[in-house]
């Protein structure tokens, strides 16, 4: 299936000699170069032909800018695919100019038109749009924001996409300075979407869409979000094909999005944190009922911290903890969990002598009292002095079709240990670990410090494919209706499997929360292999064969697990197949 795709870099690095001539081109110190990152990921061409029609290319100027707009057409001009047409929309008082730039690049192209709009009427840039949109006779549009400009063979991936999406997008690169940064995209997260403008400066959606949900509105980001609110397929195109100028992603409307999680009934607000990043913030709901399921053996010094911090959560007045001891023999700990008893009456504890099995103890743990609406299941290893952990965690099941959260964990030295779950098979890593092979899953940022990870998209809330139990909050109804853990699963990938049966079978979806950060204590001494068996593996690759064949779509398949760079990688048929999305039913939790 590979060979449906050719690897072409010429036009690329052509491309970008003229962009930056006169730049130095070496970036910082053990990054590539301007070439480099193009040869690499530019320009994965699609062998296999669109469909016939051209695209239409909106291209909106807020602020005209002679040098942006002339950028902008030289690569319109420049594209391997000749199946567009491109409307700039600028104010009334540079029509001239916008003609005068289109001629200055020497050619007389009817594919170009200009439209204005008048500067002294509210609004009327984005009518100009819902107008022009209007008027276009294809099934799709691409809108461009000012600054944007097209990489060679763009035009011609975004025809491929759109043949079976409502919303296309792909990764782009930010000129800032002397040098291009990356920036490598997961598959499309509604959650995301709500709290950045992820998708970027250049977008292709189909026009029925656009119009149903309002047009084009305050922006891209806005439009986004409204289409996230619809019953919508998105492709995500995993190569650079869009460059802008910039320091990062645009941030998110903040407003816009408040509005978002309060027309959809949900008791949360967006949020710009000192840091700039914007984050969802849960108030939560009095009347949920959750259970938290801690699984022990002796270790009374790991699970007074892990226990009181469950009991000072703040804000959830309808809480029972489920301690199951594993066979505990120490006095100490026994004394503890006799002592707890006797003081806090939302503390239960059940003995369960069997040998470890990770997956019956939770279970056991779940099935005991009565049934909560959250379950949370918590090592007795992870602890935290965050009062609103809990709050946070069980505010997600607010939004609908959310099936599990899981959090940030951290070693004790303030290294990550878990920001989610990357599933499949092979992960490569920019440092040699071993080589390169992974089995099945891996944390995402293992052993990386804060500062590495600091504004990237993939320390966000966000979906992923998975997390681990060590902190899983599960919504209680969807926990049982997949069976729970698979007992069969002994000490590992239980959590990996029970997430991938709540995603595939129960149309749930999995956030991953960066603002809850709990410490995780035992797992930095053992180490991240783990006590995997043949047996686990062979059962795991065997039940999620086809999961695991590709990248993992929460994440990028240019991306290591450390967030390093992978090595070129052809993006098949296959992965771009399965990183175009189902209609969001579970996927658009927060946008429904």
């Amino acid at each position: 299936m590979g060979e449906s795709w050719i690897h072409r870099t010429r036009s690329a690095i052509d491309y970008l000699r003229w962009r930056l001539k006169g730049r130095p081109t070496a970036p910082a110190a053990g990054l590539p170069t301007v070439e480099e990152w193009l040869s690499a990921y530019g320009h994965l061409s699609p062998r296999s032909q669109p469909d016939a029609g051209e695209l239409s290319c909106v291209l909106l100027c807020y602020e005209f800018s002679a040098d942006d707009v002339k950028h902008t057409i030289e690569r319109q001009l420049g594209q391997t695919d000749d199946g567009w047409r491109m409307i700039l929309i600028v104010p009334s008082a540079d029509a001239d100019a916008a003609f005068d730039v289109i001629r200055s690049v020497g050619v007389d192209d009817p594919r170009f038109s200009v439209r204005t709009w008048d500067e002294g009427v509210a609004l009327e840039a984005t009518q100009v749009v819902d107008l022009v949109v209007g008027s276009l006779t294809g099934s799709h549009v691409m809108l461009l924001e000012s600054g944007a400009a097209l990489t060679p063979e763009a035009i011609g991936w975004f025809r491929l996409g759109r043949d079976s999406a409502d919303l296309v997008y792909s990764d782009e690169f930010v000129v800032s300075g002397d040098s291009p940064t990356p920036v490598f995209k997961p598959a499309w997260s509604p959650t995301l979407a709500v709290l950045r403008n992820y998708v970027g400066s250049a977008v292709v959606v189909r026009n029925v869409v656009f119009h149903r949900v309002g047009g084009f509105g305050r922006g891209l980001h806005d439009l986004t979000l409204r289409m996230a609110a619809s019953n919508i397929t998105v492709c995500h195109l995993p190569n650079l094909l869009v460059e802008r100028f910039g320091d990062d992603l645009p941030v998110c409307d903040t407003v816009a999005s408040s509005r978002v999680m309060r027309s959809r009934m949900c008791d949360a607000e967006v949020v710009c944190e000192s840091d700039g990043r914007s984050v969802v913030q849960w108030h939560g709901r009095a009347a949920v009922s959750v259970k938290v399921v801690v699984p022990t053996r002796d270790r009374v010094e790991l699970l007074r911290d892990a226990v009181e911090s469950v009991l000072r959560a703040r804000d959830v007045p309808n809480l029972s903890l489920v301690i199951v001891d594993n066979g505990s023999l120490e006095s100490e700990t026994l004394r503890y969990m006799a002592e707890l008893l006797a003081r806090d009456p939302r503390v239960s504890v059940i003995r369960d002598d069997g040998s470890f099995n990770f997956s019956r103890i939770c279970n056991r743990g779940a099935a005991y009292g009565d049934d909560s609406d959250v379950t949370v299941f918590l090592n007795n290893d992870v602890s935290t002095k965050d009062r609103q952990w809990l709050r946070q965690l069980v505010g997600w099941f607010d939004a609908g079709h959310v099936g599990g959260v899981g959090a940030r964990l951290e070693f004790p030295d303030g290294r990550v240990q878990h920001m989610g779950v990357v599933v499949e098979r092979y992960r490569y890593s920019g440092n040699d670990i071993s080589d390169g092979r992974l089995p099945i899953a891996v944390h995402a940022g293992h052993g990386l410090t804060s500062d590495k990870i600091a504004g990237t998209i993939f320390d966000s809330q966000r979906e992923v494919s998975a997390v681990t139990a060590a902190c899983l909050a599960v919504d209680t109804n969807t926990f049982h209706a997949v069976g729970g853990f698979d007992e069969a699963l002994a000490v590992d990938f239980q959590d990996v499997d029970l997430c991938l049966r709540m995603v595939t079978h129960h149309d749930a979806s999995l956030i991953y929360d960066c603002t809850v950060r709990l410490e995780h204590r035992e797992s930095a001494s053992r180490g991240s292999v783990g006590a995997s068996t043949s047996g686990t593996l062979a059962v795991m690759s065997e039940r999620w064969a086809k999961v695991l064949e590709d990248s993992d779509p929460c994440f990028s398949p240019h991306v290591a697990f450390d967030l390093t760079t992978r090595p070129v990688r052809y993006v098949d048929q296959a992965e771009l197949a399965r990183r175009i999305s189902p209609r969001l039913s579970a996927g658009a939790n927060l946008t429904r």
